[in-house]
Order: C-alpha cells, then structure tokens, then sequence
C-alpha cells in the first residue's frame, strides 16, 4: 500500500460539440497560453450560427481510500461559446463561455455567480457529501467519537 488514508484529486475539461468534444482532456495543451487556446477555438467556430456553439465544461474528481478503489464525481457545466472574448475575469476559456441561462461569459460574471453554475463545485460537492457519509461509516465502525464529550469524573 502506497498511502493510507484518502486521497482526492481533480481535473477538468473543455468541450466543444461542433469540435468533437474537443480540446476536451487535451484543454491545457490545445494551445500555448490562454488566449492562444480561446483564439483557436474561436477560428474554428468562426460563421457558425449561436445554435450550433454548444460546449461544456466537465470536472472529475476521484477519491481513494487506501490507495485502491477509485470513486468518481463528475460536474457539467454546460452553455456555448461566444462570438469573441469578453471579459477579463477567470482563466483559461472563461471569455468564450457562457453558461446555459446566462448573457455574459464566465469571464464578465462576478467569481460568485461563476461559482454557482461551477462544473468543480458540482463535481466537489457530490465528493464531500460521499466523504460525509464514509467518515460517518468509519468512525460508527472504529469506535471513534467526535465533538465534545464530558466524563464524571
């Protein structure tokens, strides 16, 4: 065994239906920066109708407990690519991506509104409440008790 214990990790993507789900795993390499890679995708899409932009956003994020077993959240954030870049907020492709119910990129929304539509925060939270319930498990099983207890003694 190479770690006890858990162990959490994460990673996210960005797909392009028109594109073949492209960059997709390859998002941080499709291009050399972050305007590079949103410029690329925007020459694809160039004279493709608003319809027809549809992306997403997908975060996975696995556990394991005890160097085995993998579990796996997913979290989707899904909306279209825009016309051009807007907005200097976020990262990555944040100026092309507006999210399903929204006008403005992920790059013009303020981080708090990002937040809420977040395909890691989804992915994240679906971990935690699993995480909730397998530490409750563990420490039921273990005899461990938690918060403040007295003795009479």
């Amino acid at each position: 065994k190479i770690v006890s214990g858990f162990v959490l990790a994460e990673d996210s993507g960005f797909e392009v239906e028109r594109l073949g789900r492209s960059p997709g795993v390859h998002s941080a390499r499709y291009a050399p920066d972050d305007a590079s890679r949103c410029e690329k995708i925007l020459r694809a899409l160039q004279g493709v109708p608003e319809n027809k932009r549809t992306a997403q956003f997908v975060a996975c994020v696995v556990l394991l407990e005890d160097g085995r077993n993998p579990i796996y959240f997913f979290g989707r954030c899904q909306g279209r690519v825009a016309e051009s870049r807007r907005g200097s907020g976020g990262f990555g492709y944040d100026p092309i991506f507006i999210p399903d119910g929204e006008n403005q990129t992920w790059g013009e929304l303020p981080p708090e509104k990002k937040r809420q539509h977040s395909h890691r925060s989804q992915a994240f939270a679906r971990a935690i409440d699993y995480l909730v319930v397998r530490l409750s498990q563990l420490s039921i099983a273990t005899g461990i008790r938690t918060g403040s207890h007295s003795s009479d003694g």
